[in-house]
């Protein structure tokens, strides 16, 4: 039978511990209302905007409230998305 050796495991219950934290920091910083979503998306547009028209556009469609509600539910399904697909690959392998 294999042994593994301390090192490796205590590595391994450092990259878990280190997950776990990364998880619960994604379950904290996602966003609660739609003002967070317009604070995203003002500081992206700043961020990222490559001419006038561009930003103008995406200011303009940030502004309606539907897609604001669409990106805020978007942006709060991303933490529980890391934490299943990794999950569903694991149950597929076992």
């Amino acid at each position: 039978m294999y042994t593994f050796s301390s090192k490796l495991k205590m590595f391994s219950i450092i990259l878990m511990v280190l997950g776990a934290l990364g998880m619960g920091y994604g379950f904290i910083t996602a966003p609660k209302t739609t003002e967070d979503v317009k604070t995203m998306v003002a500081h992206e547009d700043n961020d990222h905007a490559e001419n006038n028209h561009a930003a103008a556009a995406k200011e303009h469609e940030a502004d309606s409230e539907a897609h604001l509600e669409h990106l805020l539910h978007q942006a709060q399904n991303r933490p529980w998305t890391a934490f299943f697909i990794p999950a569903f690959f694991f149950l597929m392998i076992a």
